[in-house]
């Protein structure tokens, strides 16, 4: 099925089709799961569940509109895979936040293993990055 999709849509809007269906189930898993009271030194906690759900949810669904709308400068792809980068994003610097705070000459709290979470979010960043600057290899009419 993957390598059938692959072909029919190409490397890049299949990625982006796939990103966008992990970016709705990230925003169903915020709102769905157990509600937690803002995290001192956190600070995408103190965001409303409901703004995250929407925010992650609403780039999960350009990602995959921008997968399947056509167009000739490839503008819906790019607009796609820069709204797959907002999210990460903020939760990478939310957590880098967060272990800068947790460092005891910085007053609050925070994480001490923040970074190893900001280093998670990041590599979505990075493979977001890396994939928005793939070419599609151009198929062969027959």
């Amino acid at each position: 099925m993957i390598s059938r999709t692959i072909e029919r849509y190409g490397r890049r809007r299949s990625i982006l089709m796939l990103t966008g269906v992990v970016w709705i189930f990230y925003g169903v898993a915020v709102i769905v799961g157990p509600r937690n009271n803002p995290v001192s030194g956190l600070p995408h906690t103190y965001i409303p569940e409901e703004i995250r759900f929407f925010l992650w949810f609403v780039s999960g669904i350009i990602a995959i509109t921008a997968a399947f709308w056509q167009s000739k400068h490839g503008r819906a792809e790019a607009l796609g895979f820069a709204v797959l980068y907002v999210m990460p994003a903020e939760r990478t610097l939310s957590y880098l936040i967060s272990w800068i705070s947790a460092h005891p000459s910085v007053p609050g709290e925070g994480l001490p293993w923040g970074w190893l979470y900001a280093l998670q979010y990041l590599s979505f960043v990075g493979i977001i990055y890396i994939c928005a600057g793939w070419p599609d290899p151009r198929r062969e009419t027959l």
